[in-house]
């Protein structure tokens, strides 16, 4: 939560206006469409911009909300892993018994003896997943740029799609959940 407050806090709000020329479109790229009785008048609003540095800190927060999420995911599948693993291998009469003590078992073996492995594999899957939103994010300032070469937006789609998709879904991130699940 505190990585939606900061990033709210960032940057500045610059009034532009435009004037209304077509009977659709505003001049200019804002992408607003008006009604056709707004044709003439002047329209200002409020855009929100980033400074670079702003930019990077940013970026930086996506990073860290993504191996913050990651993290705690692997620490549930660990937790998870070892409890099943405790109740499986139990005797049919210390089940019954067992019961919360199980589930507190795991959580302080997991945090006792795993953190640094939970740690590892969400920070290998958060940096397949930055890099995800890195590509996307050339792919969108392509295609809203007004890119005319199309071999440098198709480029990046096939990046995404036949290369780094599957190596990420196949390889990488049911890799780590596996392990997760074994070392647990």
């Amino acid at each position: 939560m505190y990585y939606v407050f900061y990033a709210a806090t960032q940057g500045e709000f610059v009034t532009k206006s435009s004037s209304v020329t077509n009977f659709n479109s505003v001049s200019g790229s804002t992408g607003v469409t008006v009604p056709s009785y707004l044709n003439g008048y002047n329209i200002t609003y409020q855009t929100y911009k980033l400074s670079s540095s702003d930019q990077q800190e940013l970026w930086f927060l996506l990073f860290c909300f993504l191996w913050t999420t990651e993290f705690i995911l692997a620490l549930g599948y660990i937790i998870i892993s070892i409890a099943v693993a405790g109740w499986y291998f139990s005797t049919p009469d210390d089940r019954n018994i067992e019961g919360s003590r199980l589930l507190c078992r795991s959580l302080y073996q997991t945090i006792r003896y795993h953190m640094g492995t939970a740690a590892f594999g969400s920070l290998v899957i958060a940096i397949m997943e930055f890099i995800r939103m890195i590509i996307l994010y050339i792919e969108k300032q392509l295609v809203k740029g007004g890119c005319n070469n199309c071999v440098s937006i198709n480029f990046t789609l096939s990046l995404d799609i036949y290369i780094y998709t599957p190596f990420y879904d196949n390889c990488i991130h049911y890799t780590f959940i596996y392990f997760f699940n074994v070392v647990g």
